[in-house]
């Protein structure tokens, strides 16, 4: 699946559709070009995950395309809301969209792939090891 092949998947209409109408025209208000910038970003993100997850040569059957449109929507309406620099109300539209992309392609959820762990290198002196928290050390 290209780019080009994703981007069609979501229509300035489905975003709309998807908005309250009111919501829609604050949103785009004075500033068409908003929703297609969000779709592009949109398939920009859903290309980048299915690379991510080695299914960018996918054949994909109706239902996950319709998984794949749904989950691109909600990611171009909160692009949307970012575009107007209110993504922090959107934050549960991009979930829902990790979430659906991830189970499409059976990916954990970026939350869980991270794991952090801390690493405390020590220094050696030639006499003695260096211990930052043994209490004879004094800041």
């Amino acid at each position: 699946m290209t780019l080009d092949e994703i981007k069609i998947l979501v229509s300035v209409e489905a975003v709309q559709n998807s908005l309250d109408s009111q919501l829609f025209e604050t949103l785009t208000y004075d500033s068409p070009h908003k929703v297609p910038t969000a779709i592009d970003k949109a398939a920009a993100w859903a290309y980048s995950k299915l690379i991510q997850g080695k299914a960018q040569n996918n054949t994909f059957n109706n239902d996950e395309l319709s998984l794949l449109t749904e989950a691109m929507c909600k990611m171009a309406i909160y692009e949307l809301y970012s575009l107007c620099e209110f993504e922090g109300s959107a934050e549960e539209k991009r979930k829902d969209a990790y979430v659906i992309i991830n189970a499409l392609l059976g990916m954990q959820s970026d939350e869980q792939s991270v794991k952090r762990t801390a690493k405390i290198s020590v220094s050696k002196d030639a006499n003695q090891s260096f211990n930052p928290y043994h209490p004879s050390i004094r800041r």
